[in-house]
């Protein structure tokens, strides 16, 4: 039940992201287990949409990036405070709401305020379907899925915990092959030198 739940939460996914800082940076930070609602799809018999909640428990691996622990500290026991950064866009803002302890309020005042940024046009908070060709629109419709969500799957060859983009092959093959294209010339010139015009002279 435990490999379950934490399969359900994307464990080993955050444990990789930890595992792969600890030997970037020298440290991996991973956060939880915490109790969270978590909710299922479902439809009832006449269609409705009546999505089903739970309380699960989740893991989640915090950047060192966004991790600020008490700085007389050596390790997490001996932290009187840690301080973590999130950085959430207005709907995940939003759906803190849902979360027990959060004050409703509070957070619309904070969405309220807006950004400390010019808002461009684009950035109102729907989720639509829009082709487009030469300047013409050629549909334009709300997002049909219940519940709301992109349908598009990613997978990185090797994950980037800083980019959306993964590490290819090539990528990770560069060095390799630089040295190896290195020896290649080296091996030449030495065949060049080695192999030119001998002269005997008695």
């Amino acid at each position: 039940q435990i490999k379950d739940q934490l399969e359900e939460s994307k464990g080993s996914t955050h444990l990789r992201h930890s595992a792969f800082e600890c030997a970037l940076f020298g440290t991996g930070i991973v956060k939880g287990p915490f109790a969270s609602t978590k909710e299922y799809a479902k439809w009832d018999e006449e269609g409705k949409y009546t999505p089903l909640k739970k309380t699960v428990p989740e893991v989640s691996y915090v950047s060192v990036w966004n991790m600020y622990p008490d700085p007389n500290a050596s390790t997490i026991d001996d932290c009187d405070y840690v301080i973590e950064r999130h950085k959430l866009t207005r709907s995940q803002l939003r759906a803190l709401k849902n979360r027990p302890f959060f004050r409703e309020q509070a957070i619309e005042d904070a969405l309220d305020a807006g950004e400390n940024y010019t808002v461009k046009w684009w950035e109102d908070e729907l989720h639509v379907n829009v082709w487009v060709c030469n300047g013409e629109v050629l549909r334009f419709v709300l997002n049909p899925f219940l519940p709301r969500r992109l349908p598009f799957a990613a997978v990185p060859y090797e994950v980037n915990p800083y980019s959306f983009w993964g590490i290819g092959v090539g990528e990770n093959m560069d060095d390799t092959q630089t040295l190896m294209n290195g020896f290649m010339r080296l091996a030449v010139d030495n065949a060049v030198l080695s192999g030119n015009l001998l002269i005997e002279v008695d």
